[in-house]
This record gives C-alpha cells, structure tokens and sequence, in this order.
C-alpha cells in the first residue's frame, strides 16, 4: 500500500497537470481511497492537504472542488561553489547573498548542480533535461560541459568571468572596469610613473584582466612604460609565497618610480603580510593598486585596510545575474544580453601619488 506522502504527491500532480476547469468538482473521499487503495481516513488527510496548499477547496455537504491552479513553478540549476569557510571573504560573502535572493524567489526550485556531474556527458544531458534555465559560474565552462550545455536550449546566464564568453550562446554578468580605472586615471598621475607593472596570476580571469588593462591604458598614452609580469604560479597559496616575496625584493627605484597593480587577492595577501611581518610604511613601499577589494570584506582587516583597490562589485554581479535568469524566465528573448557592473575605487595607503582633492 502506498504511503500518504506518495499519494499526496501523485494527486498533488494529477490535479497540476489536469485540464480540468478552476470550480470543477473533485473525487470524494471514499472514491480517491478506492482509486488509491488506501484508507478512507489517508484519502481525507490528503485532500485536507490539497486544501492547506490552496490547491482545492472544500464545501460542505457538497464535497471537493477544484481551486484556480497555480503557474508551475520553474526549476533552475545553479551551477557554481556555494559559500564555504575556506573561500576568500569577498567570494563567500557574495555567494552567501546569492544563496539568500536565489532562495527568496519563491517562483522558482533550485537544484544545486555540482561541476563533476557534467563530466559525463550522457547523464549530465539527462540532468539538465527537466529544467527551465540555468545560473553558471564562469569556471564551470570546459571542454567536457560545454559539450552537453551546446545541447541545451533554455536561458543560460553566466557569472564569474571577467571577460566576454563567446564558447557558448548565453547572456552574461560581467564587472566593467572600465568605470573604476578612469577615475584611479583621474586620481592618480600615470606620468610619474616610469614603469607600471601588471601581475596576473595563471587564470584565465586574470590574463583577461591584464589585457583589458593595457588597452585602456594604450588609450591614456602610457603603454610604453606597462609591464605585464605573470607569477607562473597555478595554487592559490603559490601566489601568496609570491607575493611574500615579491615585496621582500622592491628595490629603492621601484619604490620611487613604480606602480604595481597586483591581479591576486592571493598575491596581495602575500604583500601584506611581509608588511606586516617587517613594519613597513606606505613610503618604504612603490605605489600598489590591488584588483580585489579582499581587505574590505574581511573584518579583520578592514579597520586598517591598506590597499587602494578595484573592488570587483562581485555581490552585485551575482544578483544581477540571479535576477537576468529570472527575467528570461519570465519574459524570454532571442537577444544575447551582455550585462556590465560598475566596479568602485577605493582609495587607501598604499597609493601616495593621488591628486590633491582626491583622498578618501
């Protein structure tokens, strides 16, 4: 004999999937028990569940009746980490309120899908089968996925990469840093500078980064004097040692002549720490630019936050993105959206060289 739950759920679906009218007159309740081969009292607490649900109605002496039926809600995948303990501040702190607004959305299921279900490419079709779009992260995205999502028809948005994704046909979130730059531009003397050096890390992110660097400052007239230094360093504690590092070898001219503008949270928190460690003011160090903004999302650091940063605005890009699907969900397009966040200059102790007016 099946549970109440299995036939709560099965009638539950049949009354969903029905074409029956709103108003229409329903089984009564020795004739769902006989249907369901259960107990007349099972088939009461059912329909006093459907009732609850607002997916039926009751009227005395007369029986069961159908309610309007509601939309079917949509089932969305989201496919990228979730918050963790171990995840930089920034990254968790955005995650988390992804998390909350995914949540809040109460016209939609969620299924969290995790990056090794798509390896296989057979069952990861068969996972994405039932669902009506989906939320991706950027570092999903390699050969094996890209291969089952070519196959999926519904809206795709995805998030985390700051670049545009031309692998595959979706709408995108992306940060625009483009915004923050012209005013460190605007800020900051680039002419006093004889060498302004770019460190990326071994990401794709990263290098993307480094690239839309230099085209900007290819249009301030500066190229000539960037340097693009890549760490050659995959592990994210690599980059830290590097970083440790790097700040232990400034030499006198870099301290006088040089801007460097550090693509790592990693790499960042590597200079810190050798800071930290050995004293070291703002006028024993070269002028940093750190892209990440990690100092100003971890409550430890953030009463003496020391870098002048480029926060990546990676909170709003993730509801943004959340909210990009939703619309498609709603309202679909043919059109390919490109959707660019403004990211924000912060500026702190680690740029001595800013114009008079411009000190936070």
């Amino acid at each position: 004999m099946a549970s109440k739950k299995q036939i709560l759920d099965q009638y539950r679906q049949e009354l969903l999937s029905s074409n029956l009218p709103a108003k229409h007159r329903l089984e009564s309740v020795r004739q769902l028990a006989a249907r369901m081969h259960c107990a007349p009292g099972t088939a009461a607490a059912v329909l006093l569940d459907l009732c609850a649900e607002n997916l039926i109605y009751s009227v005395p002496s007369k029986g069961y009746f159908l309610n309007k039926k509601p939309e079917t809600r949509k089932k969305i995948g989201y496919l990228g980490n979730t918050p963790a303990p171990f995840i930089d501040a920034a990254v968790n702190e955005a995650l988390v309120a992804l998390m909350d607004h995914l949540e809040s959305n109460k016209d939609v299921d969620i299924m969290h899908i995790q990056y090794r279900a798509l390896q296989n490419i057979e069952s990861g079709k068969k996972l994405l089968r039932n669902l009506d779009g989906l939320l991706l992260h950027a570092s999903f995205l390699d050969d094996n996925s890209l291969l089952i999502l070519h196959t999926f028809n519904k809206p795709i948005v995805v998030f985390g990469a700051f670049f545009q994704e031309k692998r595959l046909l979706c709408n995108q979130v992306m940060a625009d840093f483009s915004t923050a730059l012209k005013e460190f531009c605007q800020c900051c003397d680039l002419n006093k500078y004889a060498r302004i050096v770019i460190m990326p890390t071994q990401t794709r992110n990263s290098t993307e980064t480094a690239q839309r660097l230099v085209d900007y400052f290819n249009m301030t007239g500066v190229t000539s004097r960037v340097i693009i230094q890549n760490t050659n360093v995959t592990s994210g504690y690599g980059n830290v040692i590097f970083g440790h590092n790097l700040a232990g070898r400034f030499t006198e001219d870099d301290v006088k002549n040089s801007l460097f503008i550090l693509l790592s949270d990693h790499i960042s928190c590597g200079v810190y720490s050798y800071i930290e460690q050995n004293g070291l003011s703002p006028e024993m160090l070269p002028d940093i630019l750190s892209v990440d903004n990690y100092e100003g999302h971890d409550p430890e650091l953030q009463h003496n936050a020391f870098f002048t940063t480029i926060d990546r605005s990676i909170k709003e890009c993730n509801i943004q993105a959340a909210d990009l699907l939703f619309s498609e969900l709603k309202t679909p397009s043919n059109h390919r959206t490109i959707l660019q966040i403004p990211t924000k200059l912060i500026i702190r102790k680690s740029i001595r060289n800013i114009k008079k007016g411009n000190h936070s």
